[in-house]
């Protein structure tokens, strides 16, 4: 992965010799055009084409094979990545493409076609404003490997890495002191379930207070998290919280897991608990929101703790049992993982 987050066409061709040509690669995955139309000094068309066609040759020239992609789709309506001027960088791709002989992989039409087709399923491929969720990196693998391969697979099914919460249970291992910020009730129950793995568990426990019918103050509340330093986050929205419209409901769900999980280089762990495991009996609106709640869930890579139908556990039963099954799940060293 030699892309760096933000970064433009201009800044990739300064670095291109050092970052990807001294790797010696055999094929070049080159992905531009987001940030070439950020902000009120965009690059401009024709340099954005001139640096694309620049980054095409000197891979070719240093006997790398080059796969494009055109910019995924993204909300409309934020200033600083404005929507209208996605298409015409979109179709600089395909014109350098086209030129320099280069397959082209177009995430940006793959999206915008899911948009038109089915706005929500569009809408659970993305993390917040421009940024795709898991969900949505598995679409653009799928479209880059058809590219690639000329055959079409599906990744939907991939599960989330598991053990799911890997840097817990290795502080618990080691006699660590392991700190919880949990949304209620699970910060009441989340001590107790984690001595069951191991009696001498430390766990500190801090209390993540959010307004029950509020999924816009649930996510602002969620900003607060990381700051805290912990371990192991609990997040458990409650079938109580709604929004006005059903996509903020799912942005704003989004937003909750974007401040509750590590970004880049992990280093805690999340759990994501949908609403079923403390109401058991979810009315047809609540259900649907659920749906939608274990898709976001999955977005940000994670498994989500529910509650299948005709269990009649209670939500520490639940809780204990999902972190029972984690504790004695094994992780295959890649060259052995099947």
């Amino acid at each position: 992965n030699a892309g760096i987050s933000g970064q433009n066409t201009r800044q990739a061709l300064k670095r291109i010799q050092k970052d990807v040509l001294d790797r010696k690669p055999t094929l070049v995955i080159a992905a531009f055009g987001m940030n070439d139309i950020r902000g009120t000094n965009p690059v401009p068309t024709q340099e954005s084409y001139s640096n694309q066609t620049q980054i095409v040759k000197l891979c070719k020239g240093a006997g790398a094979e080059v796969v494009l992609c055109t910019p995924t789709s993204i909300y409309h309506g934020y200033p600083e990545w404005p929507f209208e001027r996605l298409a015409p960088y979109a179709a600089i791709v395909q014109k350098v493409g086209a030129e320099e002989k280069a397959p082209v992989a177009d995430m940006f039409r793959t999206f915008e076609d899911m948009r038109a087709k089915d706005p929500v399923a569009w809408m659970l491929t993305m993390s917040e404003w421009i940024h795709p969720d898991m969900n949505g990196h598995k679409v653009i693998a799928e479209t880059v490997i058809r590219i690639i391969t000329g055959k079409s697979i599906s990744l939907a099914d991939v599960p989330a890495p598991a053990p799911g919460i890997p840097f817990t249970l290795a502080k618990i291992a080691k006699g660590e002191p392991v700190k919880v910020v949990a949304m209620e009730p699970y910060d009441k129950m989340i001590a107790a379930a984690l001595r069951e793995i191991n009696p001498q568990a430390q766990v500190e426990v801090a209390p993540w207070v959010v307004p029950p019918q509020s999924i816009a103050g649930i996510a602002a509340s969620a900003t607060k998290v990381r700051g805290q330093k912990p371990d192991l986050v609990i997040v458990a929205i409650p079938a109580t919280a709604n929004d006005p419209t059903e996509e903020w409901y799912i942005r704003h769900y989004s937003e909750t897991y974007n401040g509750s999980i590590s970004y880049e280089k992990r280093t805690f762990d999340c759990i994501g608990i949908l609403s079923s495991v403390g109401t058991p009996q979810l009315g047809p609106v609540e259900s649907h929101q659920q749906d939608l709640a274990r898709a976001i869930i999955r977005g940000h890579d994670l498994d989500p703790i529910e509650r299948k139908a005709g269990d009649t556990a209670t939500p520490e039963q639940i809780l204990q049992r999902w972190l029972h099954q984690q504790a004695v799940l094994k992780v295959l060293p890649p060259e052995t993982a099947k």
